[in-house]
């Protein structure tokens, strides 16, 4: 069985829903996983239509780490975050789509440095995991990962019809070695490069602060090979209608693998 060390980071939302339950557990039947997790403390919300009810909702921590199975997880306060945003961020704060990139982005250096610390702890070796993936809680696999996705020395995303955009990594699912993740996660603290990836002029549409544009700029700023996947692996669930729209969208009507 594969080894991946699952680093999950941005707002809870969905998590504990019954669909994502159960597609995490798939997952975890599937790969030896370790999951690490750092998140806002709050539940939050989508900018799409969403079964949240109460974004407002803080939740416990212990009950985070009961639904994800495990002891690494970290809760942090939205409110304190923007109190202490570092100045090269400030200009941003008002734009569309600040809190997809700088704030997930803060999250993803602080999983990985949970990583770090409880490898250090001597709970897991970092080089024993056959893959390393960057995404979010809430997400729900319509496939099982290929194996073609293994080879690490590739950066492993999404970015296909009917989703496609040139130059750009699509944040919902990112994966490759130990190296190329935790590079992705420096990208919050890296301030002599980050800068110089948001300002980098647009050419396919994306917006200023999307975080697809600005991770695909930090990560060939350091040379990484960077690939798609064939097809869509798997997306956030945000309501009930999701899994029909996943089926006809992506399966040709076919179910889930990650709810079968």
């Amino acid at each position: 069985m594969k080894k991946i060390l699952l680093l999950l980071a941005g707002q809870l939302r969905t998590f504990d829903f019954k669909n994502v339950q159960k597609s995490w557990k798939k997952f975890s039947q599937t790969f030896d996983v370790t999951t690490v997790g750092c998140f806002w403390d709050n539940r939050g919300c989508s900018l799409y239509p969403s079964e949240v009810d109460n974004p407002d909702e803080v939740l416990d921590i212990d009950y985070v780490k009961a639904k994800l199975q495990t002891e690494y997880v970290r809760l942090f306060n939205y409110a304190g975050f923007l109190n202490n945003l570092s100045d090269c961020f400030k200009p941003y704060r008002d734009i569309k789509y600040f809190s997809a990139s700088i704030s997930s982005s803060f999250l993803r250096y602080h999983v990985k440095e949970s990583a770090i610390h409880h490898a250090a702890m001597g709970y897991y070796c970092l080089p024993d995991f056959d893959l390393v993936i960057s995404t979010r809680p809430d997400l729900i696999f319509f496939r099982q990962l290929p194996d073609y996705c293994f080879n690490q020395q590739t950066f492993w995303h999404q970015n296909m019809p009917p989703a496609y955009y040139p130059d750009r990594i699509y944040d919902n699912l990112m994966m490759s070695s130990v190296d190329n993740i935790f590079q992705l996660c420096n990208f919050h603290f890296d301030e002599d490069i980050n800068i110089q990836c948001i300002e980098k002029p647009s050419h396919n549409g994306l917006i200023l602060m999307d975080p697809c544009r600005i991770y695909y700029n930090y990560m060939q700023h350091y040379g990484a090979e960077i690939k798609s996947l064939d097809c869509h692996y798997a997306e956030p669930y945000r309501e009930a209608g999701d899994i029909q729209k996943f089926s006809q969208s992506y399966l040709h009507g076919k179910g889930l693998w990650g709810i079968e």
